[in-house]
């Protein structure tokens, strides 16, 4: 997914945001501090802003916003249902493929939980109704990218819950990209695999969500390297803060995790990490984890970072220049990350 856009509303230029991810993404999720331009970047990919220029790449699907995308579909924090038509008379108006309309209808307001809701005008409606009756009519355009702001702040926990999970079947049935603004990383972490942090009209991080959360909550620089471990949270010590993780099957111990949902992600700096030869056995320290060398650079400061794979875990670690000339790891060869309660 690449976006690169200039915002323009009337002639005043708001800032620009240029963002490519490296790895291919379904769903990425903005956050930010209020009125950091979140909402107002989603207009102007929608086209609502057309003095705005550039273009937003994904998946071969290419939308300006100097044009209004029929592959696209917006829905507001506050949808802007038709006051003068039933909700399920907004749905069939805008449902895509007229053939496959009523069951694709029936379908989306079952999904959104608002099929009790068809024959109600919008004035009848709550504002969590609202809002699921906003997103089923988008669904139901059938857009190849969904553009979604604060689409579950209305709703109660578990209709939330309820929702993403039919977001996400919806999405992946119908192959469908989505960019969603939300204030809350809880919801953004569990469904985005990508994010990017917005502020003064600028994406000032982006990337995997759990890189570009760590380093939002611990205070690592966007193009700083670090290691994002995450594990199955197996216990939280509410004295002492601690968090116990199963990490590639050792236990870990760490303060610093961000827990959801049953697991827990924490970040190391390389420097963080102390490593030694292994000899297969697992060792009876605290977290510690045995790995293989896969990879060994220098610094500009003449120090080594190397890196480790344990399991589908990747670590970053930093060996001072006079300890690695004494002894030097190969790629390849078997080792020991060790580290403290951080």
């Amino acid at each position: 997914m690449e976006l690169d856009l200039t915002i323009v509303r009337d002639t005043a230029m708001l800032g620009r945001v240029a963002v490519q991810f490296k790895e291919k993404v379904a769903t990425v999720g903005i956050f930010g501090v209020s009125g950091a331009g979140k909402s107002t970047l989603l207009s102007a990919i929608a086209g609502l802003l057309p003095s705005s220029t550039g273009q937003l790449n994904w998946d071969g699907h290419t939308i300006s916003p100097a044009t209004t995308s029929p592959l696209l579909s917006l829905v507001f924090q506050r949808p802007a249902l038709f006051p003068h038509m039933t909700i399920g008379e907004q749905l069939h108006m805008v449902a895509a493929r007229p053939l496959r309309r009523l069951s694709a209808v029936s379908d989306i307001s079952e999904g959104c939980q608002i099929s009790h809701l068809l024959n109600k005008r919008p004035h009848q409606l709550s504002g969590g109704e609202t809002q699921r009756a906003g997103l089923a009519r988008a669904l139901s355009y059938g857009p190849s990218v969904l553009l979604l702001d604060e689409p579950f702040s209305a709703l109660d926990w578990d209709t939330r819950i309820q929702l993403q999970q039919y977001l996400r079947a919806w999405q992946n049935k119908h192959d469908v990209n989505i960019i969603m603004v939300s204030h809350q990383l809880e919801d953004l972490s569990a469904y985005c695999d990508g994010l990017i942090k917005f502020d003064g009209f600028e994406a000032v991080d982006f990337g995997s969500s759990d890189q570009v959360l760590q380093r939002h909550f611990h205070g690592a620089a966007p193009d700083e390297q670090v290691s994002v471990i995450r594990g199955k949270l197996l216990e939280v010590n509410s004295e002492s803060n601690a968090v116990a993780l199963e990490v590639e099957g050792v236990t870990i111990q760490v303060k610093s995790a961000i827990t959801h949902r049953g697991h827990g992600t924490f970040i190391l700096h390389p420097q963080q990490i102390i490593t030694d030869r292994s000899d297969g056995v697992h060792p009876s320290l605290l977290n510690a984890l045995i790995g293989e060398v896969v990879s060994i650079t220098g610094t500009q400061d003449g120090n080594k970072l190397v890196g480790i794979k344990v399991g589908e875990t990747a670590l970053l670690a930093a060996v001072n220049k006079l300890a690695f000339e004494r002894k030097p790891f190969v790629v390849g060869e078997s080792i020991t990350a060790r580290f403290g309660v951080v």
